[in-house]
């Protein structure tokens, strides 16, 4: 019985997808968030399949050290952002994860707010589009 209370659904992840933002099947172009931690992870994906992952970007999710591992290179760095965004009035928690060519946009984003401590207090806005050359990229801008 008391299992059962900690069998509740994980927050989502927000997928970055033909310049759009999809939360729960459905997309948005943009979204307002306050983001409550930002944590760097290293994901291994083959074949659009997870194949390891660091959530301390120290250790695998087998016990092998990342620093040590052969697949390091292919490994890749992102941001996990842990967040509340409103959708139709109601506050629900969630999950973006920024990779590797965002962290120019984010650093931009904590060069305007002047601190993490400062970030974690304000409204964000986030949006995606889309370049060119069929990539997807995100920006975020302070809201206050």
């Amino acid at each position: 019985m008391i299992e059962q209370l900690f069998q509740t659904s994980r927050a989502p992840f927000i997928v970055v997808r033909d310049g759009q933002l999809h939360v729960d099947g459905a997309a948005h172009a943009q979204l307002t968030v306050q983001i409550h931690e930002i944590a760097p992870v290293r994901k291994l994906f083959v074949q659009r399949r997870l194949e390891c992952y660091s959530l301390d970007c120290q250790t695998g999710k087998k016990g092998q050290f990342c620093e040590l591992c052969p697949d390091r290179r292919r490994c890749g760095q992102r941001l996990q952002l842990r967040l509340v965004w409103t959708d139709a009035g109601q506050s629900r928690p969630a999950i973006l994860e920024v990779p590797k060519p965002g962290f120019h946009a984010f650093d931009e984003l904590l060069r305007q707010a002047g601190s993490v401590e400062d970030l974690l207090k304000a409204l964000v806005e986030v949006t995606a589009s889309q370049t060119p050359d069929g990539r997807t990229e995100l920006q975020f801008r302070l809201l206050f």
